[in-house]
């Protein structure tokens, strides 16, 4: 006896049952991709913070700091603090999944590295609010500093979405000057424009 085969209407259901069934499914994986992205983001922007914390304790309570355009804040722990990073463009803790594809996707707060200036400028960090104060955010665009007067709609809430700060689902990785790293929403974010802010001060 012949098996019964599939006829040609049973075969178009199945198939729609199945683009249905996907349809419903993608948002919830695209969502779950998202969450991801983020996740990896946050624990390697930690990883750059127990590094950067470390290069504080051993150089006499000085953040990491920028020297000149081609010596700042990450040359100053890549290698000793964390693993050595040739070439940032490519996928090391220094570049958020979700960001633009160009160099480190990870900001310090520019009040730690003094900018361009160098270490003469740079703050001692013994009396710093340390659960207050950020040293670490997603940057705008591929940024390796990020300061308040940033913190604006045009950067925060960029229409490309790997440029803007807060490109992971609207909310923003941060990680504070004691160590612990966390998510904020770009409302947040938004609010804190004030240079005077011990978001941003560490010696407040």
């Amino acid at each position: 006896m012949n098996p019964k085969k599939f006829t040609l209407i049973e075969v178009l259901v199945i198939i729609a049952i199945i683009g249905i069934l996907m349809t419903l499914l993608l948002p919830s994986l695209t969502q779950a991709r998202l969450k991801a992205q983020q996740a990896v983001c946050l624990s390697n922007q930690h990883q750059i913070g127990v590094a950067s914390i470390t290069y504080i304790i051993e150089n006499n309570h000085y953040a990491p700091h920028n020297t000149s355009d081609s010596d700042g804040w990450i040359n100053k722990i890549n290698g000793k603090y964390v693993s050595v990073i040739s070439n940032r463009d490519t996928n090391t803790i220094f570049k958020c999944p979700s960001g633009a594809d160009k160099s480190s996707t990870v900001a310090m707060n520019s009040l730690l590295t003094s900018g361009n200036y160098g270490n003469q400028q740079t703050p001692k960090l013994m009396a710093a609010t340390g659960s207050e104060t950020v040293m670490l955010i997603d940057s705008f665009k591929w940024w390796s500093q990020t300061e308040y007067d940033q913190m604006v709609d045009s950067k925060v809430l960029n229409s490309s979405k790997e440029w803007r700060i807060a490109r992971h689902i609207l909310r923003v990785n941060l990680t504070y000057l004691d160590g612990h790293s966390t998510s904020k929403s770009a409302s947040f974010l938004l609010s804190k424009n004030d240079q005077s802010d011990t978001f941003w001060n560490p010696l407040l």
